[in-house]
């Protein structure tokens, strides 16, 4: 039974308990590894839909009604909208 204080928590755990190397000099306790796991995953998912979302908005669809919303006229909209979504 080894005693350590977790450097993410700030408490006395037991490394039997299960604990990890965290910045390389210090070590954290499995309930924080796990929690930085989950984070890991939600930062992820996020990345995840905003690259979803900026290829989205370099659609077709997207690129015209960013034009539109700028004050283009409708017809030169269409036809940047259309060649820059190439």
């Amino acid at each position: 039974m080894s005693m350590f204080l977790c450097a993410r928590c700030d408490e006395l755990r037991d490394s039997d308990d299960g604990c990890e190397e965290y910045k390389r000099t210090q070590l954290i306790c499995i309930d924080c590894m796990n929690d930085l796991e989950g984070d890991s995953w939600a930062r992820l998912d996020k990345a995840t839909k905003d690259l979803k979302q900026a290829r989205a908005d370099m659609s077709y669809e997207g690129i015209k009604s960013k034009l539109l919303e700028m004050g283009c006229p409708a017809d030169l909209a269409d036809e940047l909208a259309r060649e820059k979504s190439r």
